[in-house]
């Protein structure tokens, strides 16, 4: 595993191999940027194991409604085949609505977002044929955050094959 801080607020971790790597960072005052990459036991292409990348968004604290502030730039083109939403504390009343944006624009084609429903702790989607080029930004908007108590602590992450 390879960890180094490219800026301020922003971190990078490469994990090659079989490896499972749990990463934390706190900021009392500031949100923090965390990207995770993965690659399988033989490289970027490697048949054994998952492979590709997988950039992390995450927002510590109670959610407010926001467009995505930061973002993450593809390093090679591939297919996002997963998007998740986590939270460590659910909404009540509603659920936690998301958008994923790719240069700008969502990558959902219709208005079914990623929704963590209310209560949830977590929710996936598998986008059907969605490509991302070299030098493609990825943004996250918050654009829900719960009727009655909004969620607290959001990951999202994108698995890009």
């Amino acid at each position: 595993m390879t960890v180094t801080i490219d800026e301020p607020r922003r971190v990078r971790v490469i994990v090659t191999g079989m490896v499972a790597a749990r990463i934390l960072v706190s900021s009392p005052s500031t949100p923090t940027r965390v990207i995770v990459s993965h690659t399988g036991p033989q490289g970027p292409a490697g048949p054994a194991g998952p492979s590709g990348t997988v950039p992390v968004f995450s927002r510590a604290g109670t959610l407010a409604a926001i467009e995505g502030a930061s973002r993450y730039y593809c390093e090679r083109a591939g297919v996002i085949t997963v998007l998740r939403g986590a939270v460590g504390t659910p909404a009540t009343g509603s659920g936690i609505v998301l958008d994923v944006n790719r240069n700008g624009e969502s990558v959902f084609t219709d208005p079914a977002q990623l929704t963590i429903p209310a209560g949830e702790h977590t929710a996936t989607v598998a986008p059907a044929d969605l490509t991302v080029a070299a030098g493609d930004h990825l943004t996250v908007d918050v654009d829900s955050v719960g009727a009655t108590t909004p969620g607290a602590d959001l990951t999202v992450t994108v698995t890009i094959e």
